[in-house]
């Protein structure tokens, strides 16, 4: 059985997001704008269904706070790390 979370769009942009993070250098841009996690789900175009049937369970759990307030730039190396399989912070390996 399939998990019906997300609309297509929003999963070609989780599948754009994943090539990116998986592809780029193993730096986070630290200096990029800072905003929050919400915002950065807003401006990628993820769906609000989306943003609260996904994102925002599973970025509870990892951030602990519910309200996606965490800097995106936390979010993006978070995203970066699980991408490259390497939760232990090392991101020179993919």
């Amino acid at each position: 059985m399939e998990a019906d979370i997300g609309s297509m769009g929003d999963k070609l942009r989780v599948l754009r997001w994943a090539i990116s993070a998986a592809t780029s250098g193993p730096d986070v841009n630290w200096t990029s704008e800072e905003k929050t996690s919400l915002e950065l789900l807003r401006a990628k175009g993820f769906s609000e269904p989306m943003i609260e049937s996904f994102w925002r369970p599973w970025l509870s759990g990892i951030f602990l706070e519910p309200d996606l307030e965490t800097s995106s730039r936390m979010l993006e190396f978070v995203f970066v790390m699980f991408t490259r399989g390497a939760t232990d912070g090392d991101a020179s390996h993919p």
